[in-house]
């Protein structure tokens, strides 16, 4: 991964710009290490209501892992989800 920490044009960095290109570093490093997610999380992260995340688990649609008696869900989960809810409105669009 290449990453340019400043404008290479520029002699000296601006400290501001900087600063916030080290933040989205930061956010793409620990969110790519993140590899199970709280439920609130995992709702944020589909942009539902964590009402509807938990109807989603009780229904089956998406698989969940229990630690130490907490309810995590693997972002593999959430994409092979998505993946299928892509999948569901191309077949709808087909058959229409």
């Amino acid at each position: 991964m290449n990453i340019m920490l400043f404008n290479h044009h520029s002699k000296t960095p601006n400290p501001r710009e900087l600063l916030q290109e080290m933040k989205v570093i930061f956010l793409i490093l620990f969110r790519s290490n993140n590899l199970l997610l709280t439920v609130p999380k995992a709702a944020e992260e589909l942009s539902i209501s964590r009402s509807s995340m938990y109807r989603l688990i009780s229904e089956g649609r998406i698989p969940t892992v229990n630690i130490v008696g907490k309810i995590r869900i693997k972002e593999t989960s959430l994409k092979t989800f998505i993946d299928q809810l892509e999948r569901d409105s191309r077949l709808e669009r087909i058959n229409k």
